[in-house]
């Protein structure tokens, strides 16, 4: 059965299940602006949950010399930032590792990287942008899951602002900091 259904999917796509498809090489890129790469998990994740997401990030920023750095939330991470959420608490880290880089993007662990010809500096539409979100897809609302942001005191203010919001929440507040970033940062 499974046979069958992968077969019949490439028929369906490629017309023959003798196609092969070949992809130009990765070429290296420019290195232009320093940008890092931040994914931040709790101490309990599993990471071989991830394991392919995490594997086509850490290949991506290698091959485009991006900095590349996995934090475990752990006790002391835990001193640094007044967070109980872990949503909340990935901002605060952030904030604290955008010193390392011009820019840095900062995603979730089952972000993986679909095409590694895109470069994340040509994200950087305004030089004068200090933090970047973007649209989900389904609802078209903000999300604060994954977001691109400058070295500057504003964005690690903003990032240490949105991070502090969770205080401001009442226990039936749905959404965490997806719905939060809309009335953290008035």
């Amino acid at each position: 059965m499974q046979q069958f259904l992968f077969e019949e999917i490439l028929n369906s796509i490629f017309q023959t299940n003798e196609t092969i498809i070949i992809s130009s090489a990765i070429l290296p890129r420019n290195q232009t602006t320093d940008i890092g790469i931040l994914i931040v998990v709790d101490e309990k994740t599993n990471l071989n949950e991830y394991w392919q997401a995490l594997a086509s990030v850490e290949c991506y920023a290698a091959i485009h010399g991006y900095g590349f750095q996995l934090v475990k939330i752990n006790d002391y991470w835990k001193s640094q930032c007044d967070n109980k959420n872990i949503k909340f608490l990935r901002h605060c880290i952030a904030s604290k590792y955008l010193k390392a880089h011009e820019w840095t993007l900062v995603l979730t662990p089952d972000t993986g990287i679909v095409n590694p010809h895109q470069l994340i500096e040509d994200f950087i539409v305004e030089k004068n942008a200090d933090i970047i979100f973007y649209d989900q897809i389904f609802n078209w609302e903000i999300s604060s899951n994954s977001y691109f942001a400058q070295n500057s005191t504003f964005a690690v203010q903003f990032l240490m602002k949105f991070s502090e919001f969770e205080n401001n929440l009442s226990e039936s507040f749905h959404g965490r900091d997806d719905v939060a970033i809309y009335v953290s940062v008035c």
